[in-house]
């Protein structure tokens, strides 16, 4: 019988979302073991549901499935990294210019969006929220 692997097994993938965490286990509130830049390759080792565990130079850690892409990500030629607005437009789906013409064309405001994407709340404050509402803890 010839063993089933995981479908990204020995693949690599990249880091799609802003300083992600690798976590010890497959949950949200599990201990971080280490951070990983957006646009990061990793190396994939299986996958349990929603989260892979990968690989990062010496660290061993599982992401979200949703954080990570089989595209490559690149920084523009003039900037070393993407910066916080590109990465917001990002997971908007949008780029700066795509987000322009639809403000042009819908005059649409999108500076509460933009405020709103700038608060952060502690990882203890999202468990009991999570825990308080029977969220499942976010799984």
């Amino acid at each position: 019988m010839v063993a089933v692997l995981p479908v990204f097994a020995a693949s690599k993938l990249y880091v799609a979302v802003q300083n992600a965490e690798l976590k010890n286990s497959p949950s949200y509130f599990a201990k971080t073991v280490t951070t990983v830049d957006y646009g990061t390759q990793v190396s994939v080792v299986k996958t349990d549901g929603k989260w892979t565990q990968v690989k990062s130079g010496s660290s061993t850690g599982w992401i979200a499935t949703s954080s990570l892409t089989k595209k490559k990500i690149t920084a523009s030629s003039s900037k070393a990294n993407a910066s916080a607005k590109e990465i917001s437009l990002a997971g908007k789906g949008f780029t700066q210019e795509i987000e322009n013409s639809y403000k042009n064309s819908s005059g649409t405001d999108y500076a509460s969006v933009d405020k709103i994407e700038t608060i952060t709340v502690p990882a203890s404050q999202e468990a009991n929220f999570l825990i308080e509402g029977s969220l499942n803890k976010g799984e």
